[in-house]
């Protein structure tokens, strides 16, 4: 049977008799602390964190077949149904430990107006975390840190190869 979200508080999703939790991508908080280039004073940029249904799921016409009991839909994005994918949804467990690590590593900008950052993840490629930061807040937090999507890629080393680094401070601060 299919599965439906109302939110970002993702619904567990049920296939092939197996109950996949989804609690490790609900909204949390992150505190970004450290200071930006050109910055002297101590930056404490509260981030709310939360992750689209990509970050688990991939696109149907990318497969040659599925089972449409496995099918996620997110009433948010109604005309966006995904298969729910066990190699994402694996991968996805790193991606709280990641988000929270950002300061420790370098952050790139693509040409839609988002960023990406990698985590290496096999010998053949990387794992690669698409994702915006938002002034859209709640609960307290100056800015959203919002994943689109999130998934292993070979082709990252020619990408990474010209791709101007920036940090996640930065990238906060022009938000």
């Amino acid at each position: 049977m299919a599965t439906h979200s109302r939110s970002v508080v993702w619904v567990d999703h049920r296939q092939d008799a197996v109950l996949y939790s989804l609690r490790h991508l609900h909204p949390t908080y992150v505190v970004f602390k450290g200071a930006s280039k050109g910055q002297r004073s101590a930056l404490h940029i509260r981030v709310r964190v939360e992750y689209s249904h990509h970050c688990f799921s991939q696109d149907p016409s990318k497969l040659g077949s599925y089972d449409p009991g496995h099918v996620y839909t997110w009433a948010v994005r109604p005309d966006d149904p995904r298969v729910f994918c066990l190699r994402r949804w694996e991968a996805s467990k790193a991606l709280p430990g990641i988000l929270a690590s950002l300061v420790e590593r370098n952050c790139y900008s693509t040409r839609r107006r988002n960023h990406f950052a990698v985590k290496r993840h096999l010998s053949s490629g990387h794992y690669v975390i698409y994702f915006r930061v938002e002034k859209k807040v709640t609960g307290g937090a100056d800015l959203r840190l919002f994943v689109e999507s999130a998934y292993h890629r070979d082709d990252m080393d020619t990408v990474l190869a010209t791709a101007e680094k920036i940090s996640i401070l930065d990238i906060l601060l022009r938000a």
